[in-house]
């Protein structure tokens, strides 16, 4: 997949702050996902490149739930220089904050990785500005399993919403 990525100008992970969808709840879990209403709409206007996974994203009082299913075969993953392999980073604001203009406290990063490198595989990878310091989360409270086939891999994650500061389901 890095060979997607290297042609195409950088992104600001600000850029994607400025980009929402509906978060639907889910009563029963990853089984809930299977419903076409949690599926994220394409933005692959963002680069003009073929779709190469199917994102579906769901919410309770527990945890954000993530489904990701890569249409291509896993190959390698690398830390700390994830990007130079397979790898899946997530950007998210627990208060809609789109203005800021900057990272702010409610503002995660996470990285998560379909193989551990270097006792590494789920981890909060957020960068604030000194005022909005606060500890990163501690990485068991990112659960992921991954499902390799021949032609696609399969991630399923689960935040829980004790890593994510300032979560208010209501």
């Amino acid at each position: 997949m890095g060979e997607i990525f290297e042609a195409l100008d950088p992104l600001s992970p600000l850029q994607f702050f400025s980009i929402s969808h509906p978060i639907f709840y889910v009563k029963k879990g990853f089984a809930d996902l299977k419903s076409s209403k949690y599926i994220l709409n394409d933005l692959n206007f963002l680069n003009d490149q073929e779709i190469f996974a199917e994102f579906r994203i769901g919410w309770n009082e527990q945890a954000l739930l993530l489904k990701v299913e890569i249409h291509k075969p896993f190959e390698e993953a690398f830390y700390p220089d994830s990007q130079k392999g397979d790898s899946l980073e997530i950007f998210i604001d627990t208060r809609n904050l789109k203005n800021a203009g900057f990272f702010h406290k409610f503002c995660h990063h996470f990285l998560f990785l379909p193989q551990e490198v270097a006792g590494i595989q789920a981890q909060e990878i957020s960068k604030f500005r000194s005022e909005d310091a606060h500890p990163l989360c501690d990485s068991e409270e990112l659960l992921l399993s991954v499902e390799k086939g021949k032609k696609y891999y399969q991630m399923s994650i689960e935040i829980s919403t004790k890593a994510l500061h300032g979560a208010d389901p209501l």
